[in-house]
C-alpha cells in the first residue's frame, strides 16, 4: 500500500548548532518542506542571531527543498525593536519560555515579568509575527503546569485579540479543549511522541515500557500525563478544524546526557525526527483517519502561519521495519520498535 501526500511541515523542531546541527538536520529536511527552528538551544534572542543561524542550517541541507523558518526568544531585554529588526531578518514566530521549565530557559521570562510584556506583545500583533508559547506553569506541581499556565495565557490572548498564538506541544486533555474554545487566532501543535506514551511508558510500566525500568529516551518536557490525555491529541491531531497541528519536537541529546551518570541528571528532549513520518503514519492508520494525516502535516499548521502549501510529495510505503537503536550516534524515538510504515522517497517538484 502506497500514500502519497502534500510535503509536510514540522512547526517545531530542535536543530542544534555546530556538529550535532551536521548530524540532525537531514533528518528533518529529508521529510519536511519546512520546519520551525527553536531559539533556546543554542539562545537565540534576536534577528541577526537568527540569521546566522538559519545560514548555518542551509550549509547542511539543500536549499531547494527545505526552508528554515526562524524564531527567537523572548526574554527581560526584548523590545517592542528587537521584533521589528527580527521581522526585517526574516523570523516569523518569537517564543515564550517560562524560566526554568525546560532545556535552555534559563534566560526565559518569570511571571511577573511576562505580565510587563505588553508593549513587545503590540509590536509583533502590528507586523504579523506569532507568538509561540512552551505553555507550563514555572515552580512545582510539574503534572499540573500546563493547566496552571493557561490563564496566564488567555490573558495575552484577550488582550491582543489579533495576535496569532500557538500552544506548542500540548500535553493534556485541557489543553486540547482549551485551544478548542480560544479563538480563530489560537492553535495548537501536537508531537509524534505525545500520541504515543504516557507516563507509565516513561516509568517502563505501559505498552513501550521495558521491565519496570525508567527510560530516559522517553524523558521529555512537557513529561507525558495519562491515557485520557493522549486519546484527548489523538482526537484533536484527527478532527478538520484547522486548530492543531505537527510540532515533533524532535530534541536531539547525546547519549551521555540522557544517561549523565557522573551528574546523576538526564536531559529532557526526545529525537523523534528519523521516525516521525512513519510514526505518524502507523498512528493515523491505528486510528482509522489515514485521510486526515495530511490535512495534519501538511496543511492546516501552514495556512495558520499564513504560508503556501507546498507543492511536493512524501510517499509512505506500508512495510514493516525496526527503528534501528542508534541513529547518528543518538537514541531515536521508538528504538527497537516496530512501525508498519516507512518513508518511500520525496517528490520535491
Amino acid at each position: 500500500m502506497i500514500l502519497k501526500l502534500r510535503r509536510p511541515d514540522d512547526f517545531h523542531v530542535h536543530l542544534r548548532d555546530g556538529e550535532m546541527l551536521r548530524q540532525v538536520a537531514q533528518y528533518t529536511a529529508s521529510q519536511f518542506a519546512r520546519a520551525l527552528v527553536m531559539p533556546n538551544v543554542p539562545p537565540i534572542d534576536t534577528g541577526p542571531q537568527a540569521e546566522r543561524l538559519r545560514n548555518e542550517i542551509l550549509q547542511h541541507v539543500s536549499p531547494a527543498s527545505f526552508t528554515p523558518l526562524m524564531t527567537i526568544r523572548l526574554t527581560e531585554k526584548s523590545m517592542p525593536e528587537t521584533i521589528h529588526e527580527a521581522k526585517r531578518c526574516g523570523v516569523v514566530a518569537a517564543k515564550v519560555y517560562p524560566q526554568g521549565v525546560t532545556t535552555g530557559s534559563h534566560g526565559g521570562l518569570t511571571i511577573d515579568q511576562l505580565q510587563q510584556m505588553g508593549a513587545v506583545f503590540a509590536a509583533m500583533q502590528d507586523v504579523g509575527m506569532i507568538l509561540c508559547w512552551h505553555g507550563e506553569f514555572p515552580g512545582p506541581g510539574w503534572l499540573q503546569a500546563e493547566q496552571r499556565m493557561l490563564p496566564e495565557i488567555r490573558k495575552v490572548v484577550d488582550d491582543f485579540p489579533r495576535l496569532r498564538q500557538v500552544l506548542e506541544h500540548i500535553s493534556t486533555r485541557e489543553g486540547v479543549e482549551w485551544v478548542r474554545r480560544c479563538p480563530d487566532m489560537v492553535a495548537g501543535t501536537i508531537t509524534v511522541h505525545h500520541l504515543f506514551l504516557t507516563l507509565d511508558d516513561l516509568g517502563g510500566r505501559g505498552k513501550f515500557g521495558r521491565g519496570g525500568m525508567l527510560q530516559p529516551h522517553y524523558f521529555y518536557a512537557p513529561i507525558a500525563k495519562d491515557d485520557s490525555d493522549r486519546q484527548a491529541l489523538a482526537e484533536a491531531a484527527i478532527e478538520p478544524s484547522g486548530k492543531f497541528f505537527l510540532g515533533t519536537d524532535s530534541a536531539p541529546h547525546p547519549i551521555d546526557r540522557k544517561f549523565n551518570v557522573d551528574a546523576g541528571c538526564c536531559a529532557a528532549g526526545v529525537f523523534s525526527a528519523p521516525v516521525a513520518m512513519a510514526a505518524l503514519a502507523s498512528k493515523f492508520e491505528e486510528l482509522n483517519a489515514l485521510d486526515r494525516l495530511e490535512g495534519f502535516t501538511s496543511a492546516h499548521g501552514a495556512r495558520f502561519y499564513g504560508l503556501p502549501l507546498n507543492e511536493g510529495s512524501i510517499v509512505l510505503e506500508k512495510q514493516a521495519w525496526v527503528v534501528p537503536e542508534t541513529v547518528a550516534g543518538m537514541v531515536p524515538f521508538l528504538a527497537g520498535e516496530e512501525l508498519s510504515w516507512r518513508v518511500a522517497g520525496i517528490d520535491n517538484v
